[in-house]
Protein backbone atom coordinates (compact mmCIF):
# COMPACT_ATOMS: atom_id res chain seq x y z
CA UNK A 1 0.00 0.00 0.00
CA UNK A 2 2.99 1.96 0.51
CA UNK A 3 4.33 2.07 -2.81
CA UNK A 4 1.11 2.96 -3.94
CA UNK A 5 1.00 5.76 -2.07
CA UNK A 6 4.66 6.60 -3.44
CA UNK A 7 3.73 6.28 -6.92
CA UNK A 8 0.55 8.17 -6.93
CA UNK A 9 2.15 11.39 -4.91
CA UNK A 10 5.12 11.56 -7.77
CA UNK A 11 2.57 11.35 -10.71
CA UNK A 12 0.37 13.90 -8.82
CA UNK A 13 2.98 16.33 -8.65
CA UNK A 14 4.37 16.13 -12.04
CA UNK A 15 0.96 16.23 -13.39
CA UNK A 16 0.73 19.85 -11.85
CA UNK A 17 3.81 20.57 -12.92
CA UNK A 18 2.78 20.58 -16.29
CA UNK A 19 0.23 23.52 -17.53
CA UNK A 20 -1.86 20.44 -18.79
CA UNK A 21 -3.16 19.73 -15.65
CA UNK A 22 -4.72 24.05 -15.41
CA UNK A 23 -5.78 23.43 -18.92
CA UNK A 24 -7.57 20.53 -17.88
CA UNK A 25 -9.08 21.90 -14.91
CA UNK A 26 -10.04 25.13 -16.67
CA UNK A 27 -12.18 23.33 -18.96
CA UNK A 28 -13.70 20.90 -16.49
CA UNK A 29 -14.77 23.92 -14.44
CA UNK A 30 -16.01 25.44 -17.36
CA UNK A 31 -18.04 23.05 -19.14
CA UNK A 32 -19.43 22.09 -15.28
CA UNK A 33 -20.35 25.83 -15.11
CA UNK A 34 -22.39 25.77 -17.83
CA UNK A 35 -24.22 22.51 -16.97
CA UNK A 36 -24.84 24.27 -13.52
CA UNK A 37 -26.47 27.87 -15.31
CA UNK A 38 -28.23 25.99 -17.94
CA UNK A 39 -30.08 23.50 -15.29
CA UNK A 40 -30.65 26.47 -13.14
CA UNK A 41 -31.85 28.60 -15.89
CA UNK A 42 -34.18 25.85 -17.09
CA UNK A 43 -35.45 25.22 -13.34
CA UNK A 44 -35.73 28.85 -13.01
CA UNK A 45 -37.95 28.89 -16.05
CA UNK A 46 -40.34 25.93 -14.99
CA UNK A 47 -40.86 27.47 -11.79
CA UNK A 48 -42.25 30.61 -13.21
CA UNK A 49 -44.29 28.84 -15.34
CA UNK A 50 -45.98 26.72 -13.02
CA UNK A 51 -46.56 29.99 -10.95
CA UNK A 52 -47.67 32.01 -13.58
CA UNK A 53 -50.02 29.35 -14.52
CA UNK A 54 -51.56 28.89 -10.64
CA UNK A 55 -52.12 32.42 -10.52
CA UNK A 56 -53.84 32.48 -14.08
CA UNK A 57 -56.42 29.48 -12.70
CA UNK A 58 -56.58 31.83 -9.45
CA UNK A 59 -57.44 34.82 -10.67
CA UNK A 60 -60.00 33.23 -13.31
CA UNK A 61 -62.04 31.71 -10.09
CA UNK A 62 -61.96 35.22 -8.47
CA UNK A 63 -62.89 36.70 -11.46
CA UNK A 64 -66.01 34.84 -12.04
CA UNK A 65 -69.64 35.49 -10.30
CA UNK A 66 -69.92 31.83 -8.80
CA UNK A 67 -68.91 31.98 -5.35
CA UNK A 68 -69.12 28.40 -5.25
CA UNK A 69 -66.02 28.17 -6.99
CA UNK A 70 -63.77 29.95 -5.21
CA UNK A 71 -61.42 28.38 -2.53
CA UNK A 72 -62.92 28.60 1.28
CA UNK A 73 -60.72 31.15 2.45
CA UNK A 74 -61.59 33.83 -0.52
CA UNK A 75 -65.33 33.01 0.13
CA UNK A 76 -64.95 34.06 4.35
CA UNK A 77 -63.00 36.80 2.78
CA UNK A 78 -65.30 37.85 0.42
CA UNK A 79 -68.46 37.85 2.33
CA UNK A 80 -66.03 40.02 5.05
CA UNK A 81 -65.97 42.43 2.55
CA UNK A 82 -69.25 42.07 1.30
CA UNK A 83 -70.96 42.64 5.07
CA UNK A 84 -73.00 45.65 6.14
CA UNK A 85 -70.43 45.71 9.18
CA UNK A 86 -67.59 46.43 6.93
CA UNK A 87 -66.48 49.74 6.46
CA UNK A 88 -63.42 50.76 4.70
Amino acid sequence: MGNIWTIFKRDLKGYFSSPIAYVVIGLFLIVTGIFFYLLLSSFIQYSYAVMMQQARRLYRQCESDDDSSLPVEYERDRTVRDSDDYHA
